[in-house]
């Protein structure tokens, strides 16, 4: 469950595991001020923070130091195991998806929407963890809901087991490419929220926030 603590989000499984995490919600997200004094909250450097360059594919980067305070393009998704360096990704209905492996002390953030899991980026994604499936945990955080993702057949048809009168489950897509990796429903954590009808929380691109993100971080 995500839980919301005045200008941030943090899931439940996430803080048992001591995972440094948030999401910044749109009221503060685009405050310079408000964004680093979050960072700082958690010991992090805003200016170390190292983004994606999201443009809806399959490329996943492990991040090295010489990465630092710099965005990585043509890739939708950061890999890291360097302690205190800032990954993140920005969203707005497209699902932010946390992966972590604290006992290799490996943490992901992928952002994913139809394009990205029609070209298999949850394989690409997962096959830096070294098929340790056990050890695997993975939080998806706010995004477009099935009952508001309304989609073309063309775009529908290619997730026959997610598409149901012309709405996509992208949660349930996300957790059956899971499956096939190995990872167990119980080690898949959804979201709660909808970014298209909680908008008082998120940015909606489905709503007309064409330029608008909200951001997702994570840090080992």
């Amino acid at each position: 469950m995500w839980i919301q603590k005045d200008k941030i989000l943090q899931h439940k499984i996430l803080l048992e595991l001591g995972i440094k995490h948030f999401i910044i919600v749109k009221k503060y997200v685009d405050n310079i001020v408000f964004r680093k004094e979050i960072f700082n909250s958690f010991n992090l450097d805003y200016d170390k923070l190292i983004t994606a360059g999201q443009v809806h594919q399959d490329k996943i980067y492990k991040i090295n130091f010489s990465d630092i305070g710099q965005k990585i393009s043509g890739v939708d998704g950061l890999i890291s195991d360097l302690k205190n360096i800032p990954i993140g990704i920005f969203t707005a209905d497209c699902v932010p998806l946390f992966i972590v492996n604290k006992k290799i002390n490996l943490y992901g953030l992928i952002h994913i929407g139809w394009r990205g899991l029609s070209k298999n980026i949850i394989f690409s994604a997962m096959k830096f963890f070294n098929n340790d499936k056990n050890n695997i945990i993975v939080v998806l955080g706010p995004h477009i809901c099935y009952k508001c993702y309304t989609v073309d057949k063309n775009v529908g048809n290619l997730f026959p087991k997610s598409f149901v009168h012309n709405k996509l489950n992208l949660s349930n897509e996300i957790k059956l490419q899971l499956n096939e990796f190995g990872i167990t429903d119980n080690k898949i954590f959804s979201s709660q929220y909808c970014t298209y009808h909680t908008y008082d929380l998120f940015y909606s691109y489905r709503k007309g926030d064409k330029d608008k993100r909200i951001i997702s971080v994570i840090s080992a």
